[in-house]
């Protein structure tokens, strides 16, 4: 049960649900919680979809008048046809997790509300049990890791970036985050003791093992014959190579090669020669390929469709949403394309690299210099046949590392995909994240690759 008081943050709150598209089309005024009030929305349900669910609010009190009722969805997955009754029915057609309010009040003080919370977990009907030992291959390839700054207005250096074309090996990555089930195993054969996830509500045994610094978590993943994923790997499994276009800055780096390999051509007569251009085209139609392929990244992990309640675990209180962990694999409608789940949302994870504000700015001067070192081997061409052999990954660079920091006092380890208390910038899969390798807290987990 929550008590809601008013607050300039109340209003704000309330605004957000609106501008998510979660919250009824009612308003809802709030002001300091009167007398005895208590709303009761019942306990937290697990139910298939198809399933008829009750949502049952009678056992809400109050003194000085009958009590009046309004349930508030918090994803706009659902519709309650009559909100304002203390019992109110509805069956889910989808599966996932769907957070509700239920407000009180009387007639005593009829602009005054309480609100109480619940959480209905709808599991599709054929569900399997969740194997938290599973991974998910990711083929190589090329990517944009952060966003072009004409893509969306609030792009932040440090925390997405400018896009830049990368390109990422072949690497396997866990299909969930580490549950605490499999961390404690860890621990137990490690001879180690943590137990910050036995706080209350964070300690399940399929919720993620939340309160790991970054060196238990490391350790773990040795343990596993695995290693923490890099800050490259865990966009570019996270992002899932659809729904969101990012290609502008790659494009006029392409085009300012092509002007200048049409330069170098000129100069040496290469223009007149077949292999010229044959070199020239091969050369143009790859960097085509990098473009088309590097700029289908999408800005969440299930596409470009703003976050909602049923899609991840996110927001707390600032969402009204679920205010803790949840089991991995909760969300099945908030898998990416790859069907890695909980990319966005849940705990933060930690990535292997060094926090590096200048990163993504390195790359494009890498991949400058690596074009025109190709047009200067065209220069020098001894003949018309004399032509520089090289590849895609000759031009864009393999994922980049954080530099290790030079002042130790500024050492901060990445962390990506957002928690259960972030906002719509923080569970972006663009949005670098930073902590101190050291910190333990419960919005905090990993899961590992190799």
């Amino acid at each position: 049960m929550t008590l809601v008081k008013k607050t300039a943050l109340v209003s704000a709150l309330l605004a957000l649900g609106w501008l998510l598209g979660c919250g009824s089309d009612d308003s809802i005024s709030t002001r300091d919680a009167v007398g005895d009030l208590e709303p009761d929305a019942g306990v937290d349900q697990v139910v298939q979809v198809g399933s008829v669910v009750t949502l049952d609010g009678s056992g809400s009190s109050g003194s000085g008048g009958a009590l009046i009722f309004q349930w508030e969805s918090l994803s706009r997955r659902i519709q309650l046809e009559e909100p304002s009754a203390p019992v109110v029915r509805f069956t889910p057609s989808d599966p996932g997790v769907f957070p509700f309010l239920l407000w009180v009040s009387n007639k005593r003080h009829d602009d005054t509300w309480v609100s109480g919370h619940v959480v209905v977990t709808v599991m599709p009907a054929d569900a399997e049990p969740v194997d938290t030992d599973a991974t998910v291959s990711v083929r190589a390839g090329y990517t944009v890791i952060g966003l072009d700054p004409e893509q969306i207005d609030d792009v932040r250096l440090e925390s997405d970036g400018p896009g830049q074309a990368i390109y990422v090996e072949r690497f396997q990555i866990d299909k969930y985050e580490v549950s605490n089930a499999r961390y404690r195993a860890f621990l137990a054969t490690a001879g180690r003791s943590h137990d910050f996830g036995e706080l209350a509500g964070f300690g399940g045994e399929l919720q993620p093992a939340g309160g790991v610094s970054w060196e238990d978590a490391r350790a773990y993943c040795e343990s596993q014959e695995k290693r923490l994923p890099t800050e490259a790997e865990w966009e570019y499994a996270a992002r899932g190579f659809n729904g969101r276009v990012a290609e502008t800055r790659f494009n006029t780096i392409a085009a300012n090669y092509r002007t200048a390999f049409d330069a170098a051509a000129d100069k040496n007569k290469l223009k007149d020669s077949g292999a010229g251009d044959v070199f020239k085209n091969d050369t143009i139609a790859m960097l085509a390929e990098i473009v088309a392929e590097a700029s289908t990244a999408a800005l969440y992990p299930w596409g470009a469709d703003s976050p909602d309640a049923a899609l991840l675990n996110f927001g707390g209180d600032i969402s009204g949403n679920v205010r803790r962990t949840l089991e991995v694999g909760s969300y099945p409608l908030g898998q990416n394309r790859l069907g890695l789940n909980d990319m966005a949302g849940n705990v933060w994870e930690w990535a292997d690299d060094w926090f590096d504000e200048r990163l993504y700015l390195d790359i494009e001067k890498d991949i400058e210099k690596n074009l025109s070192a190709i047009v200067r081997d065209v220069e020098k061409g001894k003949s018309k046949n004399d032509f520089p052999a090289f590849s895609l990954q000759d031009v864009v660079p393999v994922g980049p590392r954080g530099a290790d920091p030079k002042d130790e006092g500024t050492a901060l380890r990445i962390i990506r995909g957002g928690s259960w208390i972030d906002d719509l910038l923080g569970v972006r899969s663009t949005t670098r994240g930073r902590m101190e390798p050291t910190n333990r807290t419960s919005h905090i987990g990993f899961r590992c690759a190799k």
